[in-house]
Order: C-alpha cells, then structure tokens, then sequence
C-alpha cells in the first residue's frame, strides 16, 4: 500500500521508518524496551488481582469475546480485541506503570496490551515485539510533543487519545505492514482517540487504557485487510491538532531513538514509579519519605506545596476508594509517613481508612501554587515541598524536584526486577525478557500464569 501525497510530514516519516526490514535504533533503546515490557507484565500481573480487573474481564466473557489469547486473569481465552482490552486496563489498573512527558502518557499499558495477544494468537521471536513496542513508543513521544502539554490541561487523557494511534502502528509493525498500512493504520486509530480526565479517581481511567489497546489493535488489523481512512486527518480545523489542539506535526529526524535515558532533543526517555499511584504524587511521597525520621505520632499536621495543575489532578480530598487515593496526595503522604514505604496494600478499603492516617489527612493542607512561567509536564523548575508541623512546634520540609524514577534519577535495572517480583511476576517472565535469547518465541503470558 503507497503511502498517501499529502500526509504530515512526521505522520509520512513514521510510516517509512516502522516499515523498515530491520528497525534503526541503538541497543540502549532496546534495552529500555525490554525493561519497559519488565515494569509493564509486572504492573499488569499486579492490577490483574484487583476486583475492577475481573470485572472487565466478565464483560467481555458476557458479550461472547472467548478466544485463543490467555490473559493474567485465569479462566476462559479471549478474543485477540478482549484480550487487549483486559491487558491494557490490569496494565493501568493500580496506577503504577511508566509515563513519559512528551505527550503526557502512560504508552506501554496500552502498546503493549494490543502486542500481548499475538503472543497466542500469532507468536514471533521477542526482537519482533521489541521493535514492535519502539515503533508505538516513538509514535506515541512524537505526536505528543506536537499536541504539547496544553493538550493534557485542556481535559484530554493523553492515553485515551494517543494510546490507540502508538498502539497502532506497534501491530501494524508487528504484522510486517508496509509504510502506507502503518500509516492507515494511525489514521484509523484516530477515530478512537477520546477519553476525559474527569474520569480520574475511578475505574473507568484504567479502562481508557484497555479501550486504547483494543483500538489499536483493531485499527491494525482493519488496515491490514484493506480498510482505508482519509490521509488528510491529521490537519485542517477539524483534523487531529485542530480538534485536540496543538501545533502542526512537524517532521523530527532522526526516528528511533526513544526511549533511552537523559535528555535531549533526540530522547524520550521512559519515567518508571516508585510507588502505585498517580505521577503527579510521587514527588510529595519521596519528599515524605525524606522526613520520616521523625515519629509518626508527634505530627501535629502536614502542609503539601505542589503546582496548581498537578493540585487539580492529584488532589482528591477525603478518598474512600482505592481508586481514589490514588489520586490523593494528602492521603499518599500519610500513608508513607506512617509506615516509611508506600505499596499496593496502602490502597486496600481497609488500609484506606486506618483512624491514625485518616486522622492525619484531616490535618493534611494542599498548596497549590501557580509557576511565573508556562508549565511543563512533571516540570523540576516548579517542585514540590511537604512541610510537617511538629507538636512541640517545629517545622521541618523537604523538597523534590526530580523524582526518583523521573527522566533525571531513572529507576535502576534493579529496581525494576524488584518491583516485578513484588508484584507477583514469576522468574521464567524475568528470565526470558533480560536473557539473551531473542529468536525464540515469546511467550510471556503462559509463563506467568504458569500456563
């Protein structure tokens, strides 16, 4: 399939570069892709035990979507459409999955929940999801930074609306499509691109990630069968950037090199968490953390200083969900300060509402604060500061800038394998995505379900 005359420069660049018999990109960004499919089965092995996950995964049961692809929860295979779906939302269910800054993202929950299917469906060697992943990743970074983090404050779910095009092209490379396929296939996606920020707090933002993947995956899929869209989607006042804002989709070369670490105008590097809930809480957490060493019980109240936009996301007063303490900063920081460490557990109902924590969220102010300049995401120029007020009257604060996991203090590989075991993941996963075999085919769902 050719690809189309008047396509966006950056849009015709992705399609030409995904479409090569063998992807240039360094072997750092294939390292980060390895480790991002680590973090990722690891989050999705974890958010599989939650109630929200069985749910979703019974619906798809109910609407008759039984198939071939396994999934993290046991029972009956799914279709390759429902199993995406499943793995996309387990993937973001407990908010602890990686994000990325240039589109303000979490693109492995969704890229990876459309590649896992074809694991059962249509297994390959482990370097063909690799590049597969690469290729959604850098579609994903790319567009985003021409949307811009406007896109994000607007109201937008910046998964929900790049999710199903980076997930896209990923199969659409994954399934060996020319340039002009992974490009239908991008142009399809778009026609999925939706989700709100208001929808934070409950189950539906894990969904978004799971609706993502599916769309993805099925716009692939479309593309590869002969379905075609308007090439032209991208521009105009009712294309892409018209609609969800931002500017034109410039061309950006050289392509394949993301997600590595550090910075520059060439990486994207990928933000990994330290702790299950939202980004825009951690900086507070590990400020916290910093002050432990004091008594939990001599805390007479807690003042949390953080940029209004992050405020308005993850500020969530008087959470009774798991859900929504996640998105709570007061109680995120009453929870580690009481125990020194932050884990899934924290976000049980009954965790929840321990009197002493909840005692001390009550005591609990958000600052928000608007920077003198125009924000970016996850921005170190504007941080976070939590000041704890003793009862003997001292004042003692921390502030954190650059957050551990963030593009500046990188989650180590050990960490990573850490928080994998930690959260249920089975040594035969670790074994074949850190190994040196990358010509068998992968099959990572069976191994960890011990299938």
């Amino acid at each position: 399939m050719a690809q189309p005359a008047n396509l966006e420069p950056i849009v015709a660049a992705i399609g030409l570069w995904a479409a090569e018999s063998r992807l240039r990109v360094p072997e750092s960004a294939l390292r980060q892709a390895r480790l991002s499919f680590l973090d990722t089965l690891a989050c999705a092995q974890a958010g599989a035990g939650e109630a929200d996950s069985q749910r979703i995964f019974q619906a798809m049961l109910a609407a008759g979507h039984r198939g071939d692809a396994q999934t993290l929860l046991k029972g009956s295979g799914l279709s390759g459409s429902a199993a995406a779906l499943v793995h996309g939302a387990c993937a973001h269910m407990i908010d602890y999955d990686d994000y990325e800054e240039a589109g303000s993202t979490h693109p492995s929950a969704p890229i990876i929940g459309a590649l896992l299917p074809f694991a059962d469906l249509r297994p390959a060697p482990l370097a063909q999801f690799l590049e597969a992943y690469l290729v959604g990743y850098e579609t994903i970074v790319r567009i985003g930074e021409a949307l811009g983090y406007e896109h994000y404050l607007a109201g937008w779910h910046a998964t929900s609306t790049l999710g199903p095009i980076g997930a896209a092209a990923a199969v659409a490379r994954y399934l060996g499509a020319d340039a002009g396929a992974i490009v239908t296939a991008m142009t399809l996606a778009t026609s999925a691109s939706a989700g709100l920020k208001a929808q934070f707090g409950s189950a539906a933002k894990p969904l978004h990630a799971g609706l993502a993947a599916r769309a993805g995956l099925e716009a692939a899929l479309f593309a590869n069968a002969g379905v075609t869209g308007n090439a032209d989607v991208w521009r105009g006042a009712f294309g892409f950037t018209g609609v969800y804002g931002g500017r034109r989709l410039e061309r950006a070369d050289p392509l394949g090199r993301s997600p590595q670490l550090g910075s520059g105008s060439e990486q994207y590097p990928m933000l990994r968490k330290s702790w299950p809930c939202c980004a825009y809480a951690q900086r507070s957490i590990e400020a916290a953390l910093t002050l432990r060493r004091e008594e939990f019980d001599d805390i007479a109240g807690v003042s949390i200083r953080m940029p209004a936009p992050y405020a308005a996301v993850a500020g969530k007063p008087n959470a009774s969900t798991p859900a929504e303490a996640r998105f709570s900063t007061q109680y995120c920081v009453a929870a580690a300060l009481n125990s020194g460490r932050l884990t899934p557990g924290d976000f049980e109902e009954t965790a929840i509402g321990r009197a002493g924590i909840q005692d001390l969220v009550s005591r609990t102010t958000l600052e928000p604060y608007v920077p003198e300049f125009a924000l970016a995401d996850m921005d170190p120029r504007a941080p976070d500061t939590v000041t704890l007020t003793m009862k003997d009257g001292r004042r003692i604060a921390a502030t954190v800038a650059d957050v551990y996991g963030g593009s500046a203090r990188p989650l180590s590989e050990a960490d990573i394998i850490a928080k994998h075991r930690n959260c249920g993941g089975q040594e035969s996963a670790l074994n074949v995505l850190l190994g040196e075999e990358t010509t068998a085919s992968f099959r990572p769902i069976t191994d960890m379900i011990g299938g």
